[in-house]
């Protein structure tokens, strides 16, 4: 496998970027294959790309499987495609970013609706003088704002040439204004929050969202959900997570050094860099297949969702998510189910509890017990701060984690400061 990769300890990189393009052109292969057809398959990415995308929308149930994993694999592609032309570093955020893109194709990115974020990105760093590569990533990552410009191509006001120059051109604006609003919101979290774009996205699309309203423009959720594909499903997500798994286990020859990602805190934990590429992709593995046992312990389905949830969970476990953060902030959730209205189950409680994971760094430097009180705002918060945004910000648990960390992190401070007082001796 090193040799496929052409994997270098001493540099990565290039078995980074292999790794990435390899799983998308699986993900692609599964979508054109899965129908017996790849001419229905590029149909039902047709209806795909111009159906609505907005908060909750199965691509799978919209376009069927075929579809779905071609706009999956063909986005996962785009963003590989777009940190290679940047000259980005492939490491552990680029795992990330090309991951949760390729998962958050299943329902609500897509190939056409991100390609204005990503050119209003290009501009922003075009001004600075900088080099793309600076805002590549999070051009990338606020592409979680796509399904507005879906909204405004379809369901915009006038006519169609229109509203796809509206699409276009709030695109851009929204692209631009990732990376200048990016590091903001960093700021106001300290890397406690590993879906940064998210909460930066939340403030923008609230914004945008609110200006269009001043003109009539409504929005409004979808729920749109399908239990049907199980089994194919799982065969495709559990052979992504082997592939990474035991990929990484023939590389590391065991699981020497694993104990390294479970000491580090999350906060700012580029797995490829710390450990080394084959102990990443053990984590990224194990973590994968964690979200398929939770989704069947809970008595859920894989739907295109779910899989999603897979996926970012896979990605971001090369950077800073593990199996010691993710468990502890699964149990704050099931601790408050035991007293709460709705159940594991639920789509909407499910994906927050896969997408809640951001919070992992709180677990890992705070603790066990503020991960847990973290997990149970988060869940509570996350039911009621997509409508905000207009159902518009695919990443809403990236706008929820910030929020909840705005209370949590300033009553961690607070004990910290109580116990010093009350423990210092006059």
């Amino acid at each position: 496998m090193e040799k496929l990769l052409k994997y270098r300890a001493d540099d990565p990189s290039e078995a980074v970027y292999r790794l990435n393009l390899i799983t998308s052109l699986i993900l692609i292969a599964f979508g054109l294959l899965i129908e017996g057809s790849p001419l229905k398959s590029l149909q039902e990415l047709w209806t795909v790309w111009t159906s609505p995308a907005t908060l909750v929308t199965d691509f799978v149930a919209v376009g069927g499987m075929g579809g779905a994993f071609l706009n999956c694999g063909g986005v996962m592609l785009i963003s590989v495609l777009f940190i290679g032309l940047a000259k980005a570093e492939w490491n552990g955020l680029a795992f990330a970013t090309c991951f949760i893109n390729a998962g958050y194709a299943l329902y609500g990115k897509t190939v056409p609706n991100m390609l204005p974020i990503i050119l209003g990105s290009w501009l922003y760093a075009k001004l600075l003088k900088q080099p793309f590569k600076t805002s590549v990533i999070t051009g990338l990552a606020i592409t979680c704002l796509g399904p507005l410009m879906t909204f405004l191509a379809l369901q915009g006001p006038g006519a169609l040439p229109f509203r796809l120059f509206l699409a276009v051109l709030f695109g851009i604006i929204v692209g631009f204004l990732g990376p200048l609003c990016a590091p903001v919101t960093l700021r106001l979290h300290n890397g406690f929050n590993l879906y940064n774009a998210g909460l930066a996205a939340g403030f923008i699309g609230m914004t945008l969202v609110s200006f269009l309203k001043n003109f009539g423009i409504e929005f409004a959720p979808v729920s749109t959900w399908t239990n049907d594909h199980d089994l194919p499903l799982f065969c495709l997500m559990l052979g992504i997570c082997l592939l990474y798994l035991l990929g990484g286990l023939w590389m590391n020859k065991g699981l020497k050094g694993y104990k390294g990602i479970i000491e580090h805190s999350g906060r700012g934990s580029d797995y490829v860099k710390i450990t080394g590429l084959p102990v990443a992709m053990i984590n990224m593995g194990t973590v994968g297949i964690m979200v398929i046992i939770y989704t069947f312990l809970v008595g859920a389905h894989l739907a295109g969702p779910v899989c999603s949830g897979v996926l970012t969970l896979l990605g971001y476990a090369a950077f800073g998510k593990n199996p010691y953060t993710v468990i502890w902030l699964w149990l704050g959730v099931i601790l408050l189910s035991f007293f709460s209205v709705w159940n594991l189950n639920d789509p909407g409680i499910l994906l927050a509890a896969f997408f809640m994971t951001c919070l992992s760094p709180v677990t890992g430097e705070l603790g066990p017990v503020w991960g847990m009180l973290a997990a149970m705002l988060h869940i509570s918060l996350v039911q009621n701060t997509a409508a905000a945004a207009g159902w518009m910000n695919l990443y809403n648990n990236g706008f929820a984690a910030g929020l909840s960390l705005i209370v949590v992190l300033p009553l961690q401070e607070f004990t910290v400061k109580l116990k010093e007082v009350w423990t210092t001796k006059e």
